[in-house]
Formats: structure tokens, C-alpha cells, sequence
């Protein structure tokens, strides 16, 4: 299976990142003690997503939450588009954020997290305008995501 998805991966047009798996990374929180400060700080670090999204796809594994010890946080990907599809869904019943953003280092791009809070789907959205066909793009996704079946209703009653 790790085969085929390298194989997939590779064969998509390099301008096509939009889309590509490969241009995601996982998100983590790592606690650091630097010697001349007795406060322990948090410090986000990236790491390649491939393993996580594999796992959040291939039905045989289980999914991945952990990397190092530390809680995966959230998952980062470049698209050209910052409105989440539908086939996106997996990655969201798992239970971490999705963030789309077309540059993540540019203060003009945008960015979209989708997460999940109040017994439902939600987002957010920076940057330049939407327009009126994505924003109506973005509805219809989110209310996709929102009548799928999932359990997190039974975790957040029993947090």
C-alpha cells in the first residue's frame, strides 16, 4: 500500500500541489526546557504527514495520533484552493483540525482550519475575499461533513 501511494504521489504534475498529499505536514507540541530559563515552553514542530494520512486512508491500519510521544495536533496542507472536499472527511473524523492554506509563509494567503466543536463541524477563514461560489462551496462541504456518521457527540458528553 506505502508502495502505491509514493507512486501515486510521484506521478502528480508538480504544479498540481494543490492537491497533493505530499505538501501536508502534521502538526505537534513539544515541550522545551532551555537551560538558562526554568520555564518549559511549548514549540509547534512540523514533521511530513505521509504516515498519518495513510493511516487516516488504509482501513487495515490503525490511525496514527501520536508522533514521538506527542499528540498530533493538526494537519497543515498547501492547496491552490483553501475549501476543504469532501474526500477530506477521513482526515476530519479522525479527529484532527484540517488547515488549508495556499502559502502558509505569506501574509496574503489564505487559510481555512476545519475542526471540529460544539457537535459539529466548524471553520475558519483568513485572508483575501471568497468568493460568493466558494464561500457557497465551503456551506455545502461543511454541511456534507456535518450529516456524515461519526462518534464525537459520545466523546464530547463524556469529557
Amino acid at each position: 500500500m506505502r508502495i502505491l501511494l509514493f507512486l501515486l504521489l510521484v506521478s502528480i504534475p508538480f504544479q498540481s500541489h494543490a492537491d497533493n498529499i505530499a505538501d501536508c505536514e502534521v502538526v505537534i507540541m513539544e515541550k522545551y526546557n532551555p537551560e538558562d530559563n526554568k520555564q518549559t515552553m511549548e514549540v509547534a514542530s512540523f514533521h511530513p504527514a505521509i504516515n498519518f494520512i495513510e493511516s487516516i486512508y488504509n482501513e487495515d491500519k490503525e490511525i496514527i495520533r501520536t508522533i514521538n510521544g506527542f499528540k498530533i495536533r493538526a494537519l497543515m496542507c498547501r492547496r491552490m484552493n483553501v475549501i476543504p472536499k469532501r474526500i477530506d472527511y477521513p482526515i476530519l473524523k479522525s479527529g484532527i483540525p484540517l488547515i488549508l492554506s495556499q502559502n502558509f509563509d505569506s501574509s496574503t494567503s489564505g487559510i481555512t482550519k476545519i475542526y471540529y466543536k460544539n457537535r459539529k463541524f466548524n471553520y475558519t477563514y483568513s485572508g483575501p475575499n471568497l468568493s460568493d461560489r466558494d464561500i457557497e462551496k465551503m456551506k455545502i462541504n461543511i454541511n456534507f461533513f456535518n450529516s456524515q456518521s461519526h462518534d464525537f457527540s459520545e466523546k464530547e458528553k463524556n469529557k
